[in-house]
């Protein structure tokens, strides 16, 4: 017996629980992610490493939000789309507006499910690198924004457009990958193109070395639990 997904997992550093999220998609388990933030709830400080993770279903993005999110007071960001731009241009008689216009004036906001345990509000931090994309990078942000979240590691991969893919039936062995939905953050921030700069750079750490993104973030949450 085989199988590629890589849980998540929980790990200690005295009294600071890092909790590990491989991906947002069809490897994502709800019920470990809920058993591991549920011991996670009594720690003085969160690290959530989001590092190589490509993202993946926004249902699972919500899910792990609703552990450090309120859903009604704390939404994440919204997804803008050409309805969107119809319904602004249809209301407000304008053209031309920017994303972040148009963003402002869509209701429909992207929040977190609504978590048993009820959100996480001790310090968190965040590790993010070149490979954390989509819904990590709607992830990180939200927690900064949201949360004033430290971001540790590398700029992330800023790739966070909603599509849809669909064999080409003409050319054999070809897909069509057709964008839908932009995203920007409930500040503004269009992650699309522009990705995060995290708060401390620190290197993804070789076999055998110190992890000194770890170290960063955990130095930041206890000088904050203090």
């Amino acid at each position: 017996e085989y199988s590629t997904v890589i849980p998540e997992t929980i790990t200690w550093e005295g009294e600071i629980a890092t909790v590990k999220i491989p991906t947002f998609d069809i490897g994502y388990s709800q019920a470990n992610v809920s058993k591991l933030m549920g011991e996670a709830m009594k720690a003085k400080g969160v690290i959530l490493d989001l590092r190589s993770n490509g993202g993946g279903r926004v249902i699972n993005l919500q899910h792990l939000a609703g552990f450090f999110l309120d859903t009604q007071a704390e939404p994440m960001g919204t997804f803008v789309g050409r309805q969107n731009l119809v319904a602004y241009e249809k209301e407000t008689g304008k053209a031309g507006a920017s994303i972040k216009e148009i963003a402002e004036f869509t209701k429909a906001k992207v929040r977190a499910a609504k978590a048993s345990t009820g959100p996480y509000r001790g310090p968190v931090s965040v590790l993010i690198n070149g490979g954390s994309g989509s819904a990590s990078e709607m992830m990180a942000a939200g927690l900064r924004e949201q949360r004033g979240a430290y971001l540790v590691g590398s700029r992330s991969a800023g790739a966070v457009l909603a599509s849809v893919m669909a064999p080409i039936a003409e050319v054999k062995g070809y897909t069509l990958q057709l964008p839908l939905l932009d995203y920007v953050t409930i500040k503004g921030h269009r992650l699309e193109g522009n990705g995060l700069v995290p708060d401390a750079e620190a290197p993804i750490a070789r076999f055998g070395e110190t992890d000194k993104a770890v170290v960063t973030a955990t130095n930041w949450l206890k000088s904050k639990a203090k």
